[in-house]
């Protein structure tokens, strides 16, 4: 887990945590990319488990730098280790525009709490083209 803070303070106003596995690919998958995932019945993935802010602080930008911390993690782990995408699964319908307006792409329903993707091709080129 990850734990951003304010400087001197010991709260937590915001976390993360990540988790290496795999999904399976539903017959009727909504992906724009439809890549190397169309000849699979799954793929390896990196899952962000949690990203959570602080109510006090949510708005003012932490959870795009969480997010800015996370794709460089996956990119530094893809170095390692071969991934299609860093995924989630969305619990409300906020969250599901907030990863939506960040470019997560939904590929499961999930019955209200959508499963996302973001290609890790894109996150490299996305850190390729603008450096953190």
């Amino acid at each position: 887990m990850i734990v951003a803070t304010l400087d001197g303070s010991p709260n937590c106003i915001g976390y993360y945590t990540l988790q290496i596995g795999s999904d399976s690919i539903p017959e009727a998958y909504k992906v724009k990319q439809r890549d190397y995932i169309a000849n699979y019945s799954a793929f390896p993935a990196i899952n962000l488990g949690f990203l959570a802010v602080d109510q006090n602080f949510q708005g003012q930008g932490l959870g795009e730098l969480l997010l800015q911390d996370i794709f460089e993690i996956v990119a530094d782990l893809t170095t390692y280790v071969g991934f299609y995408a860093l995924t989630v699964q969305s619990m409300s319908a906020a969250s599901t525009r907030f990863y939506e307006k960040l470019g997560f792409e939904e590929y499961s329903e999930g019955g209200g709490q959508p499963k996302m993707l973001y290609p890790i091709r894109i996150i490299i080129k996305i850190l390729e083209e603008k450096p953190l």
